[in-house]
């Protein structure tokens, strides 16, 4: 019996020893050789990037963001946090009012986005046979493309295809700014510039547009909000109020009807908050008058200062380069639908901002608007903007030159913002503006000094009828004034 009991105790040692070992190198093999397993925290701890490698903190956005549109609501986003680059050319000269650019042909190549590409799943069908031309344009564009009857956007929609349609391209306007799609059973026109190409272009023939189509008496503004009409005051002691006033469109057709000009439309194609370059502020290709300008097809464009593209976080010299290039862009995508098309591009003014100004846009800096004037002049002058047809660049300072600053928007009076207002103020907004009533009657609001008076857009559309009535177009159906006879 002793024998027995030694046995058993024995046998249950070795199970004792076994199970031991098999624990230590199970614990070994998960955990490494430490005896002590480490927590999930602690290992992500370990392998977290040191603050050596973190990102430089981003410089501030603006703290004012509009939101009068819905469906497009423009926030403003961090400020990229990566060391500026060094711009590739510095900007040289001044400037100065061109001449018309020489007649050159522009090349359309592949259109700068602001946003990443398009993940939406081709809408083409396994049946859908291959274009005879190997050739697909894949829609990009987030509001989606219409199909055309002919190659501009003037003629008439026959149908619409949603961002991610993948389309067999067949033919192409001589100018490839336009393509020809077939897509069951439907044939029509889209335009290129909307559309991510895939194939050989090389390979698609090229079609007749059946001559440019006339370009429409009308004159498009273009902007955020410097024609838009939006203005920042501040109350003393109490807040901040966004004051919509009249839009630069109604001084432009007030001074076309004091100079005899008639039969021009002025459409506002502005928007608020948004950029051309910027990074840091919506797209203005993303913005719901975008589409309309393309289809405006007006005589001439006017494109007025970007104010929130001397926002972008970015090094000035850099980005007033980044900013000339974009601006080249914008004219290509509007001649490429309007190529008998005029675009008058205006350049920064200094403004005279107020101290708070510097939150809503701290960019606004006369080191960015010298740098920003200097590259669209050198563009203007023998550069990119130089090359495209129908380009006048013009130099806004020079009707601004004899006055003060009562060009922008200084002090007022509640009772002369309230006769300028042309929206009504939001619940706080009005809020506060009844409680400085009640508190200091005469206090006088506090204009952002950037955007443009009453008096300063009505000389500056003063200066950019004159500049219009020197074209053909313009002077055409400018009716003389003869004077009156003399009595007697």
């Amino acid at each position: 019996m002793n024998r027995d009991k030694w046995l058993s105790v024995g046998i249950l040692i070795a199970i004792g020893l076994i199970t031991f070992g098999l624990s230590k190198a199970w614990r070994s093999t998960a955990y490494g050789s430490g005896a002590t397993p480490v927590p999930e925290q602690t290992r992500a701890a370990q392998l977290a990037p040191t603050d050596a490698h973190a990102a430089p903190p981003a410089p501030p956005s603006p703290v004012l963001a509009p939101t009068d549109t819905p469906g497009f609501v423009p926030t403003a986003t961090e400020a990229p946090s990566a060391t500026p680059l060094t711009p590739t050319r510095t900007p040289t000269g001044t400037p100065v009012l061109a001449a018309l650019a020489p007649t050159v042909t522009p090349h359309f190549g592949a259109v700068w986005t602001a946003g990443p590409s398009p993940t939406a799943a081709p809408m083409m069908p396994a049946q859908q046979p291959a274009p005879p031309t190997g050739v697909t344009a894949t829609v990009v564009m987030r509001q989606g493309l219409s199909l055309r009857a002919g190659p501009g956007g003037a003629f008439t929609s026959t149908m619409f295809y949603p961002r991610g349609a993948v389309l067999p391209v067949v033919a192409q306007t001589n100018d490839g700014a336009w393509l020809k799609v077939s897509f069951r059973g439907q044939q029509g026109w889209v335009a290129a510039q909307f559309a991510q190409l895939a194939g050989d272009l090389s390979r698609v023939p090229t079609e007749s547009a059946g001559g440019d189509l006339e370009a429409r008496p009308c004159i498009s503004i273009v902007g955020d909000s410097v024609p838009y009409g939006e203005v920042i005051f501040e109350l003393p002691q109490v807040g901040f109020i966004k004051v919509k006033m009249s839009p630069f469109t109604e001084y432009l057709t007030r001074q076309l009807t004091l100079a005899s000009i008639f039969g021009f439309d002025v459409t506002d194609r502005s928007y608020p908050g948004v950029g051309i370059s910027s990074p840091v502020h919506n797209s203005y290709y993303e913005a719901p008058v975008y589409p309309d300008l393309i289809a405006d097809r007006c005589q001439f464009t006017v494109v007025l200062p970007w104010i929130n593209d001397l926002s972008s976080g970015l090094d000035p010299e850099y980005s007033a380069n980044e900013h000339a290039q974009r601006m080249a862009e914008l004219v290509r995508r509007v001649l490429a639908n309007n190529p008998r098309g005029r675009i008058l591009i205006a350049n920064y003014y200094p403004g005279n901002p107020a101290p708070f100004s510097s939150n809503m846009a701290y960019g606004f800096t006369p080191t960015a608007i010298a740098a920003f004037n200097a590259a669209l002049a050198e563009s203007c002058q023998g550069g990119e903007l130089s090359q495209i047809p129908h380009v006048l660049c013009m130099d806004v300072n020079v009707p601004f030159a004899a006055m003060d600053n009562s060009y922008v928007v200084g002090p007022m009076s509640r009772e002369q913002v309230a006769a300028l207002q042309t929206r009504p103020l939001s619940k706080d907004e009005q809020d506060m503006l009844d409680y400085l009533a009640r508190t200091d009657p005469d206090a006088r609001l506090i204009g952002d000094g950037i955007h443009l008076s009453p008096i300063g857009k009505t000389v500056l559309a003063s200066y950019i009828v004159n500049l219009l009535s020197k074209f053909p177009e313009i002077a055409a159906v400018a009716t003389p004034t003869t004077p009156s006879s003399p009595q007697g």
